[in-house]
């Protein structure tokens, strides 16, 4: 008794009893690594700008990042004040990932970048506290207002003081 795979290849006899294994290797684990790694720039953002506090400023929903490697696109909710910018990602695609604000005197001066059709703002962002650097591009809606504020900042003008940042509304 033969099964027939693809049309015209016929295996002979049942499949052999480590098929499933097989396929689980082939699919499964390297989706774990690459899941693994990926989450890691988010992590690291986490754990060096993490908040609860949605702060008060110009709220943007359905916008895009990237994160080092990883585009979360179209699946952030962000707000952009005049101490820093504040995003998290749509709980749908990340439940665990917890909100992040990140304020201007943490990023470096950042560039406006085009990759044909896609213009975005990158900066890399480097907490106080010497952990590690994330690289950030913003693109869509919010990005224009993210590269205006922080060269705002970087030329001196006058800001609003971070204290004014618990204002906002509880993280929910």
């Amino acid at each position: 008794m033969g099964h027939s795979v693809a049309g015209s290849v016929t295996m002979k006899g049942p499949l052999p009893p480590w098929f499933p294994l097989e396929v689980a290797v082939i699919s499964v684990v390297p989706a774990l690594v690459a899941i693994t790694l990926v989450g890691q720039g988010w992590r690291n953002l986490q754990a060096n700008f993490a908040t609860r506090m949605v702060p008060e400023g110009t709220a943007y929903n359905g916008v895009s990042l990237s994160v080092g490697a990883f585009n979360y696109k179209g699946c952030i909710f962000g707000v952009v004040t005049p101490a820093g910018v504040y995003f998290r990602v749509w709980k749908m695609f990340a439940p665990t990932a917890s909100p992040v604000f990140v304020p201007w005197e943490s990023m470096a001066a950042g560039e406006r970048k085009q990759l044909l059709w896609k213009s975005y703002y990158e900066t890399l962002a480097t907490p106080s506290s010497g952990g590690a650097t994330a690289r950030l591009s913003f693109s869509g809606a919010w990005s224009e207002d993210i590269e205006r504020r922080h060269r705002e900042f970087l030329s001196g003008q006058p800001q609003q003081s971070p204290g004014s940042l618990g204002q906002g509304m509880p993280f929910q």
